[in-house]
């Protein structure tokens, strides 16, 4: 029962935790540079079709 009430608490808080649109951008020099001034991460996505 406990595994469902923390089931439930982490799905409850994740749906009121949304910070809104994430703004995507290809310039790493100027994503480092917003996320510096806002205080936030960077997530840097990899691809390559090999």
């Amino acid at each position: 029962m406990r595994h469902v009430m923390l089931a439930a608490a982490v799905l409850a808080a994740a749906g009121t935790a949304s910070a809104g649109e994430v703004q995507w951008t290809k310039n790493y020099d100027e994503a480092l540079a917003s996320a510096k001034q806002s205080g936030k991460l960077v997530h840097l996505h990899f691809y390559a079709d090999w």
